[in-house]
């Protein structure tokens, strides 16, 4: 059966790391109405404790909360988990993208950013190739072969993938005054023009150049 896929040709995706209580209570809200008012889990089985230190990333459509998508860090790979999109934005495109894909893309982009390579996702069954295409150019995510998770009834398969390093990616090398700022200036601050992420405007990275001031510097 064929999605029908309605382009609203005038609003926008809007995507940001979230870096206040307020944006962290959206995003917990969002997934809540989805994982919990929508597939029926339990909330002490959504609110699992690693909220609390995990990266957050969330998705506005004309202001409005839309969706968000969870990140962890392990020793060299991050894992992407945890999207979810309300209801009404998710067979819609805004421009030519729909929430979910600019949530999936910026969050690959971001932990390159920040310096990862490697990664790692669980999809559930019937959305790995959903899953897949938001490996960046060059990159790879794949189910591992064999590797199946069982929750309940659910079935998941385990995905992990390689991207290739930015060379502007955050460093030890870095001015403080880069490795200081809030993490959602990140993309602003190191971004070069040839691979911006999706919405930011990108900056050149000039080595001994002063970093812009950004609110929350």
């Amino acid at each position: 059966m064929q999605v029908d896929r309605k382009i609203d040709p005038i609003r926008r995706v809007e995507v940001k790391v979230v870096d206040s209580n307020d944006e962290l209570m959206l995003s917990l809200m969002i997934r809540s109405a989805v994982y919990v008012g929508e597939d029926g889990r339990l909330l002490t089985e959504e609110a699992d404790g690693n909220d609390f230190s995990a990266t957050h990333v969330i998705a506005r459509v004309d202001g409005k909360p839309a969706g968000t998508v969870r990140i962890r860090y392990f020793g060299d790979f991050a894992i992407l988990e945890r999207m979810a999109v309300l209801k009404p934005y998710r067979l819609k495109r805004f421009g030519s993208r729909g929430v979910a894909w600019e949530l999936g893309e910026y969050a690959f982009q971001f932990c390159r950013l920040k310096g990862y390579t490697r990664f790692y996702g669980l999809a559930r069954e019937g959305l790995v190739d959903f899953w897949r295409r938001f490996a960046p150019d060059g990159a790879t995510f794949e189910p591992i072969p064999g590797a199946v998770v069982f929750n309940g009834e659910m079935r998941g398969f385990p995905m992990d993938g390689f991207a290739p390093p930015l060379p502007y990616a955050v460093s030890g090398m870095d001015d403080h005054a880069v490795l200081k700022r809030r993490e959602s200036d990140l993309p602003l601050v190191l971004t070069a023009a040839a691979a911006p992420l999706p919405g930011v405007a990108p900056l050149p990275r000039i080595a001994g150049a002063e970093v812009p001031q950004l609110a929350g510097a």
